[in-house]
C-alpha cells in the first residue's frame, strides 16, 4: 500500500491562517453591522410637558413691559424654568444698522415682575470665544431641561453668501452662570442654517433637543436637527410632532403652542402690515390648516414711518401655574408681555 504523502507544515499553517483571517473578517463584519445599528438613534420622544394644576383657572390676565435694554429689540424667546419662573432672551441692537453692539439679553419673571436684564453674549464675545470673525448674531432660542438651560443662536460669518453657524451656551444654575459659546461642527447632517423663528426648540426625554433649521432665509421647508444632552448632532429628522409644517392664517413670523390633547394655540398677525395681533385655536392633527378659528385680538397699532410693522415676533410659553405667556415686539423698540389663563381667551373683557 502506497503511504499517504505527508503535507508540509507550511501548508497547514497557511490553511489555519486562512481560516483565522476568514473568521476575523466575519467577526469584523458582524461588529460593524452591530455598531451601525447601535449608533442609529431611536425615534425621539419629547420630554414631559410642564405639570399643570388640576383645577380650572378663572379668566384673568395681566400685561407688562419688559425693562429696556437696547434701542431696537427683536427675536424674543421664552422658557419655563423648573423652579416656576419664566425666562426670556432677545436680540438687542443699537441705532441704525451697525451690528457691532449686538447682544443677546436675558431676564426672568417672578411674581409679575421682570428683573433687570443683562447681556449673555455679544457679537464680540461670541467671536472672541470661538476665534472667528462674525458679522452678526441672530435668532436666540431658549430651551429649559430638567437639569439645565440651553441657549442656541445663529452667528453670521463675514461673507454674505455663507450659511450661518449655530452656537450653544448652557447654564446649570437657572441662568446665573453660562458656559462659553460653542459652535456646532459642520457634518453630513449640518452644513449650517438658520434657526426657525416660528418653531421653538423642543426638549427630549433623553435630555437631548430638537432644533428646527432652514438652510436659507427663503427656504420653504425646514428640518429638525436632533442633538444629545451634550449638544452634539446625532441625526436629522422630519419628526416635529404638533409643530410640523401646515398652512396658517398669519402673515410673517408666528408662534405655535401645543396645549395638550389635540389642541394648538397660534399667535400672529392677521394682516401684512402687522398692525393687529391675534390668537387662534387649531387642531394638531389638521395638517391642511382648515381648523383655525380666531378667538381673540390681543393688540393693535397703526403703522408709522418709524415702525411700518408695529407688532412682530410673537412667542408663546406655558408655565406650571397654568398661565399662557405671549411676548411680542412693540414698534421695534420694546417687548410687551401678556399673561392669561385659557378661560380668558373666550371670556368677555378688555379690548386692546
Amino acid at each position: 500500500m502506497r503511504p499517504i504523502p505527508r503535507q508540509p507544515h507550511g501548508m497547514f499553517r497557511s490553511l489555519n491562517n486562512g481560516r483565522h483571517h476568514l473568521a476575523a473578517a466575519l467577526c469584523a463584519l458582524l461588529l460593524l453591522a452591530a455598531y451601525g445599528r447601535s449608533t442609529e438613534p431611536p425615534a425621539p420622544a419629547l420630554a414631559a410637558p410642564v405639570a399643570l394644576p388640576n383645577t380650572v383657572l378663572p379668566a384673568s390676565h395681566y400685561r407688562l413691559t419688559l425693562p429696556g435694554s437696547s434701542a431696537r429689540v427683536s427675536s424674543p424667546s421664552l422658557a419655563a424654568l423648573p423652579d416656576g419662573r419664566l425666562a426670556a432672551v432677545w436680540l438687542g441692537e443699537g441705532h441704525g444698522q451697525h451690528q457691532a453692539d449686538q447682544a443677546i439679553w436675558f431676564s426672568t419673571l417672578q411674581q409679575q415682575n421682570w428683573h433687570e436684564p443683562y447681556a449673555l453674549v455679544t457679537r464680540e464675545t461670541a467671536a472672541g470665544h470661538t476665534l472667528a470673525h462674525l458679522r452678526g448674531i441672530s435668532r436666540p432660542h431658549l430651551l429649559a431641561h430638567a437639569d439645565r438651560l440651553d441657549l442656541w443662536f445663529n452667528a453670521h460669518g463675514p461673507g454674505q453668501g455663507t450659511r450661518p453657524a449655530i452656537y450653544r451656551m448652557a447654564s446649570h444654575d437657572a441662568g446665573h452662570s453660562w458656559s462659553t459659546p460653542r459652535r456646532l461642527p459642520v457634518s453630513s447632517w449640518l452644513q449650517g442654517g438658520l434657526l426657525d423663528s416660528a418653531r421653538p426648540a423642543q426638549a427630549l426625554a433623553d435630555g437631548g433637543s430638537l432644533l428646527a433649521v432652514a438652510e436659507r432665509p427663503d427656504a420653504p421647508h425646514f428640518f429638525w436637527l436632533r442633538l444629545n444632552a451634550d449638544g452634539q448632532v446625532i441625526a436629522r429628522t422630519d419628526a416635529g410632532g404638533a409643530l410640523a409644517a401646515r398652512p396658517l392664517p398669519t402673515h410673517g413670523r408666528h408662534a405655535l403652542l401645543p396645549l395638550g390633547g389635540e389642541q394648538l394655540l397660534l399667535a400672529g398677525s392677521s394682516d401684512p402690515q402687522h398692525s393687529e395681533l391675534w390668537l387662534w385655536w387649531g387642531d394638531a392633527q389638521d395638517t391642511h390648516g382648515r381648523s383655525w378659528q380666531s378667538v381673540r385680538r390681543v393688540a393693535s397699532a397703526p403703522p408709522t414711518p418709524d415702525a411700518p410693522q408695529p407688532l412682530t415676533d410673537p412667542v408663546l410659553q406655558r408655565t406650571g401655574d397654568g398661565r399662557i405667556h405671549l411676548l411680542y415686539v412693540w414698534r421695534g423698540h420694546s417687548l410687551q408681555h401678556l399673561a392669561f389663563t385659557p378661560a380668558w381667551l373666550t371670556s368677555e373683557g378688555e379690548a386692546p
